[in-house]
């Protein structure tokens, strides 16, 4: 890891709510509102770009765990600003606490990890599947 990465370093993310990003399951819109799933998908999309600028070449990181509280819903077109924070080191997983804001409301809070390996060994595990 370069060096640099400690508690409190931060990155944004704005995402515009589309309609494919509504509440489906198995194909149909349950509600038109921004979907917990692609809350999730976001959060992980914060938390990577927390970790990117401190990868070295021959390192990588793996999705670990996303946990997402859905506190309000959020209509198609509106934009949500997230914030993923690096709150320390669990083993090797980096961990980021992220929330989600539309209009400046909180609408999602949660925590993102990511494992934090050689990109050999990593390489070699996913062959093995």
């Amino acid at each position: 890891m370069r060096e640099g990465l400690v508690p409190g370093v931060a990155a944004r993310v704005a995402i515009l709510v589309t309609e494919e990003m509504t509440a489906r399951l198995e194909g149909r819109e349950i509600h038109r509102v921004y979907a917990t799933f692609w809350m999730a998908y976001h959060f992980e999309v914060a938390a990577r770009r927390v970790l990117e600028p401190f990868l070295e070449p021959h390192e990588e990181g793996i999705g670990y765990r996303v946990e997402v509280q859905h506190l309000r819903p959020v209509p198609v077109g509106a934009e949500v600003e997230l914030e993923a924070v690096f709150t320390g080191w669990e083993d090797h997983e980096m961990l980021c606490s992220v929330e989600a804001r539309w209009k400046g409301q909180l609408v999602g809070v949660g925590r993102q990890g990511q494992r934090v390996l050689a990109r050999a060994e990593l390489e070699s595990r996913l062959a093995k599947l």
